[in-house]
């Protein structure tokens, strides 16, 4: 029997992650800063952040659907070209789609690699013991477990969405009438969207959210602990995610609060120092076009250093801020963990403190 945990003990036990991850993190990153150390933390922070668990989340864009004759003139001329050439537009649209998959899969796999490398990183040893047989054993596992519920959460979407697809086959066979038809007409159309979104595509985003956060914050370390697969490590914890789950709810929502406000700062304290690094390139861009009076391809000799070097300016000045946030929150998770569950960890081990460690 699982013992549960009150919504006093909880935030009692968060307040004391918060301070802790704050110690740990200033004692992983600042107080013995080492410019390779960072650089090298922060590499690992952006494998561990490839591919991660997330339901697109699309931009609907402007309100305003195409109601001008230039648009629907233009989207009659589209669903023509498409009438035309069938086959061409299946077999580039297959190859788009076997390309796209394959490249999120790849980033995926990569990613789930080195969340459990990263997390090891930042607890107790230098990365080349970290990314060993084990790591490669138990990354392997977390692919494949996400790779499942991210595939049944797809197709639970897919499924909701046929009655909406066959209303509207049913009520435009021609879809390129939507364009031009009245809006009463499509207020069923709305009405069935918005019993998609609300009774499916919602409570499905939050268990899907809820999964993501428990996995990353809960299960990855219970793996790396007790060396066992993701599946098998869910099954250990459920009976504790169980008997707490509100408690793990108000957890989740309190993390992501959190979170979120110091990922917001951050991004703004980024934005402020990129911008003037972005300036003063483009001022040379702007310079090399006004010498050369207008487009010349010798101007690449200039511009291709520029927009690398903007690159990978901007990717270390995001990594400046956003690495103590990733180190923070995983130190944060994991102190949970192990004051909820202490008997899944071996605490002696896996609690040194960065400088008993040599992370070069």
């Amino acid at each position: 029997m699982e013992n549960k945990i009150g919504v006093g003990n909880l935030f009692s036990l968060f307040g004391q992650s918060i301070t802790y991850g704050i110690n740990r993190t200033n004692e992983a990153l600042i107080k013995s800063f080492s410019l390779k150390r960072y650089v090298y933390l922060g590499w690992l922070f952006f494998l561990a952040s490839l591919g991660q668990m997330g339901i697109p989340n699309f931009n609907s864009g402007s309100n305003n659907f195409g109601r001008s004759s230039q648009s629907s003139a233009f989207f009659k001329e589209s669903f023509d070209f498409i009438k035309d050439n069938v086959a061409l537009v299946i077999v580039i649209s297959i190859i788009i789609f076997i390309i796209f998959i394959s490249f999120m899969l790849l980033l995926k796999y990569i990613g789930a690699r080195y969340r459990m490398v990263w997390l090891r990183t930042l607890l107790k040893a230098p990365f080349f013991e970290s990314y060993d047989k084990s790591s490669i054993h138990l990354g392997n596992s977390l692919f494949v477990f996400e790779l499942v519920v991210q595939s049944i959460i797809i197709a639970i979407l897919l499924i909701s969405s046929i009655p909406l697809i066959i209303y509207l086959i049913a009520l435009f066979p021609d879809i390129s009438e939507i364009l031009d038809s009245p809006g009463e007409e499509i207020i069923p159309v709305i009405i069935l969207l918005l019993f998609v979104i609300f009774f499916v595509v919602i409570p499905v985003s939050i268990i899907f959210s809820m999964i993501n956060t428990l996995t990353n914050d809960f299960v990855i370390p219970v793996m790396d602990s007790k060396g066992m697969r993701c599946y098998e490590t869910w099954k250990l914890l459920y009976p504790f995610f169980k008997a707490n789950f509100w408690s793990l709810f108000l957890y989740i929502i309190s993390i992501g609060f959190c979170m979120g406000i110091l990922n917001g700062l951050l991004s703004v304290l980024s934005f402020f120092i990129i911008l003037p690094v972005g300036l003063f390139l483009a001022g040379f861009a702007i310079l090399g076009w006004i010498i050369a009076g207008g487009w010349n391809p010798a101007l690449l000799i200039l511009y291709i250093p520029l927009g690398l070097f903007l690159a990978v300016s901007v990717w270390f000045i995001i990594l400046l801020f956003m690495l103590p946030a990733g180190a923070l929150r995983r130190y944060i998770s994991y102190d949970m963990i192990t004051k909820m569950k202490p008997d899944l960890f071996d605490l002696n081990d896996s609690l040194l403190l960065p400088e008993d460690k040599d992370f070069s």
